[in-house]
């Protein structure tokens, strides 16, 4: 499980890959989208309750099991058990 010592470098990890996101697809970005669009508006929410992986190698596999998890109605995408909230 990450520590609160992750957290900063995490997101500040995600903001630099988003304003990279807005450099790699300026172009699509343009020629699609009517309005202004800037993946780096993008907001970073760190929830507690939503597990994260331990290690920096099976970050594919860990999205992965939570979309699975999400689409199967286990959790939500803000992290919420759905099951447990019914019982």
């Amino acid at each position: 499980m990450a520590t609160a010592r992750h957290k900063v470098p995490r997101a500040n990890a995600t903001a630099e890959m988003l304003q990279t996101l807005d450099i790699i697809f300026l172009f699509d970005i343009k020629m699609d989208v009517p309005e202004v669009f800037k993946f780096s508006n993008f907001k970073i929410r760190i929830l507690p309750e939503v597990p994260q992986q331990s290690n920096g190698t099976d970050c594919g596999l860990f999205v992965m099991k939570f979309m699975e998890s999400i689409y199967l109605g286990e959790v939500t995408a803000d992290g919420v058990n759905i099951s447990a909230q019914n019982a």
